[in-house]
């Protein structure tokens, strides 16, 4: 049997990082896919390799559906493709009153947020079925969604529609390719301790302080990419289609 391989958009740094460690761990070889090779792809090739895996960085556009042959092209060379996490995302370009928002912002969050995975999971899902990757390999698809799937912000509706979109393609993925061995799944992260938080730090030590995260504490990377590790590698063989929240208990109505 040839090591499975997983692809793993936007995994330079950041939850990409911590998914792309995880996976690796778990045996996996893993293609980092994101939009520009810098310092940081190459210590995230460089820890993938020291765990004792293949691993490889291409510099690619997601958006742009012309590249996604290379994509899969570049996993293939690695071993057997069983692996998709979209975790590529944007966030809005301006956060205010939604009656402001800027077509181009709303139009650059679906071309990556929405149209650029559901093509690749087609694209995957394609190259699966045609190389019967799945009669050796658990295979899977793992969107990286938000809580803003189903909680609203509104000084970002882009990013929240976008995202509530992809929680939907992951659904029809899951019932499309059940037959062909192929599962999908969503993960939803909630407040993370990333790059793309640090500028509201602050706001957010408070509001996690005063109890509007249950358990208190900020995300990390880890915890997403130990929950798509689990997931992507074949954890909940009898499940598909679902959504994890790895947000803390954020999610929850409370009175």
């Amino acid at each position: 049997m040839t090591s499975a391989v997983s692809i793993v958009t936007g995994g330079r740094r950041g939850l990409g990082r911590a998914i792309c460690e995880k996976l690796a761990q778990k045996g996996h070889n893993v293609l980092v896919v994101d939009v520009e090779r810098d310092a940081a792809a190459d210590e995230t090739v460089a820890l993938l390799r020291r765990s004792g895996v293949n691993a490889d960085f291409l510099a690619a556009d997601v958006g742009d559906e012309a590249l996604h042959d290379g994509i899969i092209g570049a996993a293939g060379r690695l071993g057997t493709v069983t692996t998709l996490v979209n975790n590529a995302g944007v966030s809005s370009t301006v956060r205010g009153d939604m009656l402001d928002l800027p077509v181009e912002s709303l139009d650059r969050a679906i071309r990556i947020n929405l149209r650029a995975p559901f093509l690749l999971s087609q694209k995957f899902g394609r190259h699966v079925i045609k190389t019967g990757a799945a009669t050796e390999h658990f295979c899977s698809i793992v969107n990286i969604t938000s809580v803003n799937a189903e909680m609203i912000g509104v000084n970002r509706p882009d990013y929240c529609i976008t995202k509530t979109g992809l929680s939907m393609a992951t659904r029809l993925f899951a019932a499309r390719l059940a037959e062909e061995k192929i599962h999908a799944y969503e993960v939803r992260p909630g407040i993370m301790m990333t790059e793309m938080t640090r500028p509201s730090r602050e706001k957010y030590d408070r509001v996690i302080e005063e109890g509007l995260v249950p358990m208190r504490r900020w995300g990390t990377p880890a915890d997403v990419g130990e929950a798509v590790a689990e997931l992507a590698t074949g954890a909940f063989k009898f499940s598909t289609g679902d959504a994890v929240f790895v947000d803390g208990g954020l999610h929850l109505y409370r009175l």
